[in-house]
């Protein structure tokens, strides 16, 4: 049967947010956009904000992406009201397999902004907040459009051209009926990631710190487990382990 992992409080982290690349040993800011491409694009007041934040100036370089693969190069032409950019050329990146979901119970606090962050930077496609039993934290509207704008900016950080889809939390006892894809148990129980023979998609499931019901545990019985390691694991740091074990395995 499996077990999940125990998990441990960590220490307070913080979100570093700076999106830049270096292009002729010249840092190039990459900024968020998601509206219609075109010769001219005008920033909305956030990424305007950005703009000055990072002290650009007329003629600065900059790279745009939508966080669905469009990566932009343009200059800075305008600071007015809305920063104005003049695109040069765009080009869509492709998604590296496999695809990866992030089905996971959230720690507290900065913990949860942590696990976002730094899951976005391992390269997760999707993060699903699921309610277990035991679960000490189920995050409302407003903290799930926070952490929406972590993963932009982690993306951006990491010149990741995608961003994680996250959704709003489902229950348990829903999930297990809509996988769509290899679902693995994080457990200490599970194989070694050399055992296993991924699919193109991966649906990742970490548990929740006071562990899995008896109930949960005897839906899960049959369910493929992933040893992540020997060490005892927080919620948080399963999760990154999980993702980056999966997504590069291939690589």
């Amino acid at each position: 049967m499996l077990r999940n992992l125990r998990f441990l409080a960590p220490q307070k982290s913080l979100i570093f947010v700076g999106e830049s690349l270096c292009e002729n040993n010249k840092m190039v800011p990459r900024l968020y956009y998601t509206g219609k491409l075109k010769k001219n694009v005008v920033l909305d007041r956030e990424e305007s904000r950005h703009v000055k934040v990072l002290r650009l100036r007329i003629g600065d370089m900059v790279e745009l992406f939508d966080g669905k693969g469009t990566v932009s190069k343009g200059k800075l032409i305008d600071l007015e009201k809305f920063a104005k950019i003049e695109i040069f050329s765009s080009k869509k990146e492709q998604k590296l397999k496999p695809e990866v979901e992030l089905w996971t119970a959230f720690p507290k606090g900065d913990r949860a902004t942590w696990l976002v962050e730094k899951t976005t930077e391992a390269g997760v496609d999707k993060i699903v907040p699921i309610i277990f039993k035991r679960s000490v934290v189920v995050p409302g509207k407003k903290k799930i459009e926070r952490l929406r704008r972590v993963a932009i900016a982690a993306s951006a950080q990491c010149q990741i051209p995608f961003v994680p889809e996250i959704i709003m939390p489902t229950e348990f006892s829903k999930v297990l009926g809509k996988v769509d894809g290899q679902l693995l148990v994080c457990s200490k129980d599970g194989e070694k990631i050399s055992e296993i023979k991924l699919e193109d998609k991966i649906i990742l499931l970490v548990g929740p710190e006071g562990d899995f019901t008896e109930e949960e545990l005897q839906a899960l019985n049959k369910k493929q487990g992933l040893n992540l390691s020997s060490n005892i694991l927080r919620t948080e740091t399963a999760a990154v382990v999980a993702v980056s074990l999966v997504k590069y395995r291939k690589l």
